[in-house]
């Protein structure tokens, strides 16, 4: 217990050494324990090589009541495994400021197994943003098996590719558990708004989950469908929906008529919608909307 601050800067180079070691690990946090990273933080390589080996950032098996805050910016960039990588948390994790993922070559966001809450960022200006220059595979965010609160304030994902049969933008799977004391489904996965760029690969994916929900976005998918939700309670709002070519569907929507969880809502942000203001789905192989 008790708290750890960092004031300054934190910045971690080069940290490519031999094992799978994190660039920043907190783990088996006790409760009533904080960390609090008050300036920005950067994982980064400074030369041709690994910024680690491991996880850029690694947050893990930390119990109820107690926390973890990065208060300013954080980037990560070039990891060999996860960008960010978030398990078996109880208790709660905060990312304010912009939050960029840049050279990733596996998921730049995993968050997993948490009944915690995970949030990044609480303002409108609070981004995370998660990009694909090196044509990664793997999704660019994946929410999988959590029963607490997942929030993004604004994400931002580019480029995101692969990831065959699942997500390759946003990739949200089995976040649904029962409240041990009222025996309601619990779970949540809240987006405020998106920008989501996929090619090859489905831009929003998800199944078996108690609730996800979206105030504004747009996702933009070439090769693939743009939506793809089952067995998922939803309220979803989306500014515009754009996919072409994808061999199957545009949108897909199957068992997400969960009582006060049913909503999916395309509405432009604009005077006077015409035909393609909300976005085209074109040469689907498939259905266009299913």
């Amino acid at each position: 217990s008790g708290t750890v601050r960092f004031s300054d800067t934190v910045e971690v180079r080069d940290h490519a050494g031999v094992g799978l070691e994190a660039g920043i690990s907190i783990h088996d946090q006790l409760a009533n324990s904080e960390v609090i990273f008050a300036d920005t933080v950067q994982v980064r390589s400074t030369a041709a090589g690994l910024s680690s080996n491991g996880n850029g950032i690694f947050l893990a098996n930390n119990v109820a009541n107690s926390s973890v805050s990065f208060l300013d910016n954080v980037t990560v960039d070039l990891t060999d495994q996860e960008a960010i990588f978030i398990d078996n948390i109880s208790g709660d994790v905060d990312f304010e400021g912009v939050t960029t993922v840049t050279n990733r070559l596996l998921e730049g966001i995993s968050i997993n197994n948490s009944s915690g809450d995970i949030t990044f960022g609480t303002a409108s200006a609070d981004r995370t943003e998660v990009n694909n220059e090196l044509n990664s595979q793997n999704a660019a965010s994946e929410i999988l098996g959590n029963t607490g609160t997942v929030r993004f304030s604004n994400a931002v994902i580019t480029n995101a590719q692969g990831n065959v049969g699942r997500g390759a933008g946003f990739d949200i799977v089995d976040n649904i558990g029962v409240d041990p004391i009222t025996g309601d489904d619990i779970g949540l996965v809240r987006i405020i708004d998106m920008d989501v760029e996929s090619v090859g690969g489905i831009g929003f994916f998800g199944l078996n989950n108690n609730e996800i929900s979206t105030d504004d976005g747009e996702i933009d998918t070439t090769g693939a469908a743009a939506v793809n939700i089952q067995d998922s309670g939803i309220n979803i709002h989306l500014e515009q929906v754009n996919s072409s070519g994808s061999p199957d569907y545009g949108i897909r929507l199957v068992n997400t008529n969960r009582d006060q969880k049913r909503t999916f809502l395309i509405q432009p942000n604009v005077t006077a919608a015409t035909p393609g203001t909300g976005g085209v789905i074109s040469d689907a192989k498939g259905n266009g909307l299913d």
